[in-house]
């Protein structure tokens, strides 16, 4: 499968609960989907079954929604990729969605939790066993996470290598690549003509070794950085070599991500 076959639920919106995938588990989140990719991410605020552990940050959903009473952690907001987004199971009325939407807007602004909401009752002490929960929550979902932090702030496939390779397991792994002693320094630095220089099964096989999987974000990267790195396009220049299909190219690495062989 290529990432031009890769595709969103064709439910999602904003305000809908969709079950969030985790590449690296075999997990799924029941999340509302609160802004749509602009940035290729996703904002989520998970949903929990914990009422009674309820906060004066967390979004008391009634029955109707789900079939069972419900939590929206909207404390515990992160962002996923598109494609971790699959089966679309409810949709919050707009008065839920716009209760989550200015808790939102209070966290960001170090404001009280917004009067008028259903909500559960303050934590008023450290000892609140509710804050144990919190923390254990604020834990799980993070491999949830985990695909969009490891693309986060960056622009290149050398900073994305650079970043990950910060990793010790992640670091060995790639080293022992076929020719990573030549080839890997001048990618991390983005002076390597990726689509001339690595076979696409090679570019597919790092990529998974840094525990990075299909995503549109990822393809986003990887296009600017071939297009980057390729100076004989980018000057208007000729190598003497015959022009490399980039899009093409990219089509090879990401059918062999995806495989996952």
């Amino acid at each position: 499968m290529t990432m031009r076959e890769i595709s969103v639920h064709p439910r999602l919106t904003t305000g809908v609960v969709t079950l969030v995938s985790a590449p690296d588990a075999d997990l799924l989140m029941p999340a509302i989907a609160v802004a749509l990719p602009e940035d290729e991410t996703v904002t989520v605020v998970p949903v929990s079954e914990d009422v009674r552990l309820a906060t004066d940050w967390d979004l008391l959903l009634d029955p109707s929604v789900l079939g069972y009473r419900a939590i929206a952690e909207v404390w515990n907001y992160g962002s996923v990729l598109p494609e971790q987004c699959g089966e679309v199971v409810a949709t919050v009325d707009g008065s839920v969605f716009a209760a989550v939407k200015a808790m939102i807007a209070a966290a960001i602004a170090g404001e009280s939790a917004p009067s008028g909401v259903p909500i559960g009752p303050a934590v008023i002490a450290d000892d609140d066993p509710r804050l144990l929960f919190q923390d254990a929550e604020a834990e799980a979902v993070h491999v949830f996470w985990q695909p969009t932090l490891r693309l986060a702030g960056a622009l290149t496939l050398g900073e994305v290598v650079r970043h990950r390779r910060d990793e010790a397991e992640v670091a060995a792994r790639v080293k022992a690549l076929a020719g990573a002693a030549e080839w890997l320094e001048p990618l991390e630095r983005d002076e390597l003509d990726i689509a001339r220089r690595l076979p696409s099964r090679t570019l597919a096989d790092l990529l998974r070794h840094l525990g990075l999987g299909a995503s549109a974000r990822l393809r986003s990267i990887a296009s600017t950085t071939l297009q980057a790195s390729s100076p004989a396009i980018a000057r208007g220049a000729t190598s003497g070599e015959p022009p490399v299909d980039a899009e093409a190219y990219l089509d090879a690495v990401f059918a062999e991500l995806e495989g996952g062989s």
